[in-house]
């Protein structure tokens, strides 16, 4: 239905005459959880699935991407400093976002080493995303059963079924550093 949607929306564009002319983002504020930790159809944690946030860029003059997939890891206020700097605006320099344009146009990554992320809305929890993993902790479990440590390496198990924790606490040292 989305995609239908869009597809409208840029044939709209292009009858009008200004879809050269516009830049396309798409976006969203959050992920949805469809069985990972126990969540389905919410955004009740501060785990990968949650906080795996699309950015979709049609830039009107074919500016970068090229239909890639960039694996970097971003905060979503980099995204908003990227996009300033596409319509050729400062980024002010009170903010946190770090545009990645440069990488984008060159067809690169400038993602951040780590991202430390949270959640409020049903469970209490902080998490620390960095290569592979993620390392989540529960203050308040929310009516969940979770464990205070949670780890995860997103590579071998994307749904976040196995936790590592008490496998490997190098990595948890690593990710409470």
């Amino acid at each position: 239905y989305a995609d239908q949607q869009v597809g409208k929306l840029m044939d709209k564009l292009e009858a009008l005459g200004v879809l050269d002319d516009t830049m396309i983002i798409i976006s969203s504020d959050h992920g949805e959880n469809q069985g990972e930790l126990s969540v389905y159809g919410d955004h009740q944690t501060a785990d990968h699935i949650t906080n795996r946030v699309p950015l979709v860029i049609r830039h009107p003059k074919g500016l970068g991407g090229k239909g890639r997939v960039d694996e970097g890891l971003y905060y979503q206020f980099d995204y908003a400093a990227t996009i300033l700097d596409m319509c050729g605006l400062d980024v002010p320099e009170s903010w946190d976002g770090k545009s990645f344009l440069e990488a984008f146009k060159n067809e690169g990554s400038d993602g951040r080493d780590y991202l430390v992320v949270s959640n409020c809305a049903w469970a209490c929890q902080r998490a620390v995303r960095w290569g592979d993993y993620m390392m989540i902790r529960s203050y308040h479990a929310g009516m969940k059963n979770y464990p205070e440590i949670m780890l995860f390496d997103l590579k071998e198990d994307p749904h976040e079924l196995n936790n590592l924790a008490e496998q490997r606490p190098e990595l948890v040292n690593e990710a409470m550093c």
